[in-house]
């Protein structure tokens, strides 16, 4: 895998973003140069130290209250990161029970889920997410429940595919027929062989929820108000980006170089899952 891994350079380099992202929302409390909350309104929106009027003290700048802006960039991938991470584990776990109830018992049980899992794709995902946010209201918890639940019902359907395919095979009938219970074949003979499916669909969901969160929090539906984010950051810098044009690229290239570090990792790890597409990077 490691080698397989040097030898894909945007493998390699989706796997760093992603890890240095990580660093920063773990150790954000130690890294960042500023509390992401303090104001001085006599430093506001001071210019990159690279831009006339900067300085080093606030290499990215201070924004409309004088808070510094890397250090609410830094704190920022935490909440990103937890929503992502989270939400990805609630997504797995929706999709696990409702396509493995669907694929391994088909008949009505397939039917009833099925036709669930029809109606809430019928709605794009993030408007079904902000309708659901603005009736239950916002909140970290809340986004990672929502943005799971919906997410997960969208890898129901993929799910229930590959159980279709696996329950057919030979040693399961040989299983089922030594009178093993429904739950450790599935458990235990079904899941293992679709864990490659499911590890890639998690990679790449991480990335969806990141834009789902910051695509909330931009419209004022996402976390408490106290508590920074990278699409809060753009939301509040909207009104300032033709007076001040820098002030709204570093939120927005942090949630564009994860979301590009997460694909990037996902499609190498893809690639290197399934032995159909690529046989040689292994």
């Amino acid at each position: 895998m490691r080698r397989s891994l040097r030898t894909s350079a945007t493998g390699t380099v989706g796997l760093v973003i992603v890890l240095a992202v990580l660093f920063c929302a773990i150790t954000a409390d130690w890294i960042s140069p500023y509390d992401p909350l303090e104001q001085n309104i006599e430093r506001k929106l001071q210019p990159p130290a690279w831009l006339k009027g900067g300085s080093w003290d606030h290499p990215l700048g201070t924004d409309q209250l004088g808070r510094d802006i890397l250090s609410r960039i830094i704190h920022g991938s935490r909440v990103s990161m937890l929503i992502s991470v989270a939400g990805t584990a609630v997504a797995i776990a929706v999709g696990v029970l409702l396509g493995s109830v669907s694929g391994y018992y088909g008949g009505k049980a397939d039917a009833v889920i099925m036709r669930f899992v029809d109606v809430i794709l019928s709605f794009p995902f993030i408007l079904l997410a902000i309708f659901v946010v603005a009736v239950i209201g916002p909140g970290i918890l809340n986004i990672i429940l929502i943005a799971g639940f919906t997410s997960g019902v969208n890898m129901a359907r993929i799910i229930r595919g590959e159980i279709l395919g696996v329950k057919e095979m030979e040693y399961i009938e040989a299983i089922r027929s030594v009178g093993a219970r429904d739950g450790t074949i599935i458990l235990k003979h079904i899941l293992p062989n679709i864990f490659n499916v499911l590890i890639v669909m998690a990679t790449l969901e991480m990335a969806q929820l990141i834009l789902v969160e910051s695509s909330l929090s931009f419209l004022g539906l996402g976390v408490p108000a106290e508590v920074p984010t990278w699409g809060k950051m753009l939301s509040e810098f909207r009104t300032l980006i033709l007076s001040d044009p820098w002030i709204a690229v570093f939120p927005g290239l942090a949630i564009t170089l994860t979301v590009l570090g997460i694909n990037l990792f996902g499609d190498w790890l893809r690639d290197y899952l399934d032995p159909k597409l690529n046989q040689t990077i292994k």
